[in-house]
């Protein structure tokens, strides 16, 4: 059984959620890509947290005019040194192709996804308006040590990561192990490009909440290997007023995503800890999610009750 494929899997497309992300020029134009539920399941669908993730992207783009700011801002964004950047479980690329569409012709963006899916990235590639970044579409399983060598020898060739992206990845109890060690993997020593593990590395993370049983393990063993922390935002300042800063996608921001109020989203922006380096990583899941801990979700979940 393919797990884009769940049993009992009922979906339907979903759609941009604010009209503020709706431009009617080429310039802050919606990523246009195809949403092919039928055939590549839920690979095939734009999930929620993608809008959130599109809303910090476009951020500080002048053709968008947003009257909202955030904290911190998108290092994607920032012109001064080339971008490298992956993006794991692309699915249909939108986010892909929206973070392509924010950089410049120097700059490298490599969508990735389990095989099967790859095609429907490469059709949306091909489809899409984005000439601004260079492109790529490789096939990434999660935990696939050598698919991670791969990419590495054949798209980096030595220059070193300088940002992942992740969008809607924490969500499948079994998929969450071999997403950790994917990470580690591509914030090691070896991806980077200084010697320090992960010294470069950035990695952005959109996140809606499904179920905490299933989903908070992860956020401790994330936690033990690399330190987060959310996006504020708040609107941007007038002469006589100004607003506190309020985390990102939460419901009292005005910018959660969700219809009935009570949904809750994230933005994280992570590094690995530099000490982690040098830890062995534990060869069995059960003793990598619960070897080491943190309390940093949590935390952040006791702060939001007070929101």
């Amino acid at each position: 059984m393919s797990l884009n494929f769940p049993p009992g899997l009922a979906i339907s497309p979903s759609q941009v959620p604010w009209e503020e992300l709706k431009g009617s020029d080429d310039a802050v134009e919606e990523v246009r890509v195809e949403q092919d539920i039928s055939n590549f399941g839920i690979a095939g669908r734009i999930w929620e947290a993608a809008y959130l993730m599109r809303m910090y992207l476009r951020q500080s783009l002048p053709s968008v005019g947003l009257d909202v700011e955030f904290d911190p801002p998108c290092s994607l964004l920032d012109r001064k040194s080339p971008k490298v950047v992956v993006e794991l479980g692309s699915g249909t690329g939108y986010v892909g192709l929206e973070v392509a569409r924010c950089l410049s012709d120097r700059d490298t963006v490599i969508l990735t996804d389990l095989k099967e899916v790859c095609p429907n990235l490469e059709r949306n590639v091909s489809a899409s308006s984005v000439k601004q970044a260079k492109v790529l579409v490789r096939p990434l399983g999660w935990g696939c040590f050598d698919d991670g060598e791969k990419l590495k020898v054949e798209d980096l060739r030595g220059s070193g990561l300088s940002h992942i992206v992740c969008s809607d990845l924490v969500y499948f109890p079994p998929l969450l192990p071999p997403l950790l060690r994917t990470l580690l993997q591509l914030t090691g020593s070896s991806f980077a490009s200084e010697p320090v593990a992960g010294r470069n590395v950035e990695i952005i993370i959109s996140y809606k909440i499904r179920c905490l049983e299933f989903e908070a393990p992860f956020w401790s063993a994330f936690g033990a290997y690399f330190n987060f922390e959310p996006v504020y935002s708040r609107r941007k300042r007038k002469k006589d007023s100004s607003e506190e800063w309020i985390r990102f996608g939460a419901t009292s921001s005005g910018w959660d995503v969700g219809r009935d109020g009570e949904e809750k989203y994230f933005i994280f922006i992570a590094r690995r800890k530099p000490e982690s380096s040098e830890w062995p990583i534990p060869e069995r899941d059960e003793e990598l999610m619960n070897g080491r801990g943190d309390s940093t979700f949590e935390t952040l979940l006791l702060l939001d009750m007070d929101i």
